[in-house]
């Protein structure tokens, strides 16, 4: 992951929340940008890696 921080209001919860999120191992990291590429989600590609995002319910 890059050391750039997203910092944001969940939607999930009233007030503040955590999040982790899990960086997607090569190849398949590589496979799922070239898809949203091809999908058209390429604008968020080059900023946000390829990865799982988990949230408290």
């Amino acid at each position: 992951m890059t050391e750039q921080t997203l910092s944001f209001r969940s939607p999930f919860a009233d007030g503040t929340s955590v999040g982790v999120a899990i960086e997607v191992p090569s190849p398949y990291c590589e496979w799922l940008r070239e898809l949203r590429e091809r999908l058209g989600d390429g604008a968020d590609a080059e900023i946000i890696p390829p990865h799982i995002t988990l949230v408290p319910r």
